[in-house]
């Protein structure tokens, strides 16, 4: 398992880096969980989506996301040591390519992977595109019944995008716990002062069980009406930007300390940043709605 040091190594030592970005509870603003976001380090590849493309281009897709899981690993297991186990658990979501679900041999590093999975305080989940579930491939589920047996959550992310988006929730619904609704959806909706179709969607899955999270939330005002219709969380800039996972990681250190001080851990000395104030690490970490 890699060690969360491995996140703060230099940028041009490390191809990717690692960003935080809150997820917040519609009816009273309070971050929730985190999803972790990559961003490469060239200058030339800026486009995520363009960058993986080409990773499952080269067929280095698989490489490249069990990596990541461990090092999202490593950031729940640090998550998890600054946060008391009496905390209401904080949900950490981690996005693996389609492309790597549907391999067979990506089943072992599932398993291998679950042994880091914390204990208390951070509960992981999968992303899993929306579009890649159109695969249905044998090993695409046996990879998600892995991932739930072994203790992980899966979330359906970017619905309702591809064909049939509600046959496909309806033949994994056994295996996931929520869904995110594509940030286009919400743009849309917000455009034409129509959120009808979000709330069908809402409907949908909340007659399932599962929770709904909207992705593109421009604020605390679109925030309050996607709660008006039953939207259980949402993220976007509005919310709050990607932060570097090093910088939230001592952000929350601040706040944990008694009397706001930044301790001297390990962590926080291999950072060398400026130290990050109590006041903007707790605006950060846990803003509310007035």
């Amino acid at each position: 398992m890699s060690d969360p040091a491995c996140l703060l190594r230099p940028a041009q030592a490390d191809p990717m880096q690692l960003h935080l970005q809150p997820i917040c509870r519609t009816d009273n603003g309070r971050v929730t969980g985190y999803e972790l976001l990559y961003r490469s380090t060239d200058p030339a590849e800026r486009d995520t989506q363009s960058f993986i493309n080409k990773l499952e281009g080269k067929g280095l897709i698989a490489v490249f996301d069990e990596n990541v899981l461990q090092r999202g690993l490593a950031v729940a297991q640090r998550l998890a040591q600054l946060l008391p186990a009496a905390d209401k658990p904080l949900d950490l979501h981690i996005n693996l390519s389609g492309y790597s679900l549907s391999q067979a041999d990506f089943t072992p590093i599932i398993r291998n992977a679950a042994s880091a999975l914390p204990r208390h305080g951070v509960k992981v989940a999968i992303e899993v595109t929306e579009t890649a579930t159109g695969k249905d491939t044998i090993a695409f589920a046996q990879n998600l019944a892995a991932l739930r047996k072994t203790g992980f959550g899966i979330v359906l992310d970017d619905f309702p995008q591809g064909h049939n988006s509600t046959g496909r929730l309806l033949a994994y619904e056994g295996h996931i716990d929520g869904i995110k609704i594509d940030k286009s959806l919400i743009v849309k909706a917000a455009a034409r002062q129509n959120f009808q179709p979000v709330q069908h969607i809402v409907a949908l899955a909340h007659a399932r069980g599962k929770s709904v999270v909207a992705e593109g939330v421009t604020g605390e005002p679109q925030l309050r009406l996607l709660h008006g219709i039953g939207v259980d969380f949402g993220q976007g800039y509005g919310l709050g930007r990607p932060m570097p996972a090093a910088e939230l990681l001592q952000a929350i250190a601040i706040v944990r300390t008694e009397d706001g001080q930044l301790q001297t851990r390990p962590l926080d000395i291999a950072a060398k940043r400026t130290p990050v104030s109590k006041a903007t690490a707790t605006a950060f970490i846990e803003p509310r709605l007035p």
